[in-house]
């Protein structure tokens, strides 16, 4: 436990300050074989930049009611065997940079936001910015998403899974874009609405399919011409559903032959060759 004091977890403090604690880890190998919370129902804080960090049970970031979590992967690996919880009741951050990789390894691992398990609220954020995710899917639990931010970095798959991406309401999807590797699978991407700044887009590659379900793209000011909002990169792969995704800049979806380019064409737009 970083940042935690368990006799508290249901009190009002009595005017207590909270516990603190913080974490930096820059090589070596940890392994936990039970639970690791990071902000249980204090303040905590999760640093790795190198090495290897195992849980072989469930990790959290912000665990109770005003448990407030956050971890930070610039580099090493971070492995937690039945996922991640960001806000499992408390306030949660994941922040994966770099070289920066978190692994959900189990069969069922995932990554869980806003999972609000028990008392409190449960919220929490992800940025992506660089590094890689390995998991089964990343989605909404019964709490809220404070943010999702996609700017460099790559979600890999695990498993089939048509909730890979679900429920995680605004994604904002900056200039570095996100690259998904299906490695075969077949995936969906669900109640998702991706606004775009500085023509950041989905790459795509791994052979899989991805599936799109009450899928919206918004942009951030007014992209000049066609916009590439997806894009598969390397042999097979198609993407399934792609023409009923939405655009709220008066924008129609195109989905090239072999569904394996998806653009934004502005309403009206013509080219004379």
């Amino acid at each position: 436990i970083v940042g935690g004091e368990r006799n508290d977890i249901y009190s009002n403090h009595n005017g207590r300050e909270f516990s603190k604690g913080i974490v930096e880890m820059t090589g070596g190998n940890i392994n936990v074989y039970r639970f690791t919370h990071i902000g249980a129902s204090g303040e905590g804080e999760f640093i790795m930049s190198g090495g290897k960090f195992v849980c072989k049970n469930l990790a959290t970031v912000g665990r109770f009611g005003w448990g407030i979590g956050k971890c930070t992967l610039n580099g090493g690996e971070f492995s937690s065997r039945e996922g991640l919880f960001i806000g499992e009741s408390g306030k949660g951050e994941l922040i994966v940079n770099e070289s920066g990789l978190f692994n959900a390894y189990g069969e069922g691992g995932g990554i869980t936001i806003g999972a609000r398990v028990y008392h409190g609220s449960g919220n929490g954020s992800l940025k992506l910015q660089g590094g890689k995710i390995i998991t089964k899917f990343i989605k909404k639990g019964a709490g809220t998403v404070n943010g999702v931010e996609f700017d460099g970095g790559t979600i890999e798959a695990k498993a089939d899974a048509m909730d890979f991406l679900c429920d995680l309401g605004e994604i904002q999807l900056k200039e570095g874009g996100v690259a998904i590797d299906t490695k075969g699978k077949n995936i969906g991407i669900r109640n998702c609405t991706f606004k775009v700044s500085g023509g950041g887009k989905i790459r795509v590659l791994g052979g899989g399919s991805v599936t799109f379900e009450n899928v919206a793209v918004k942009f951030d000011g007014t992209p000049a011409g066609t916009y590439v909002f997806a894009e598969y990169e390397g042999e097979g792969g198609e993407f399934k559903d792609a023409s009923t995704i939405t655009s709220t800049s008066r924008r129609n979806v195109k989905v090239s032959n072999g569904g394996r380019k998806i653009t934004l064409v502005p309403k009206g737009f013509v080219v004379i060759v």
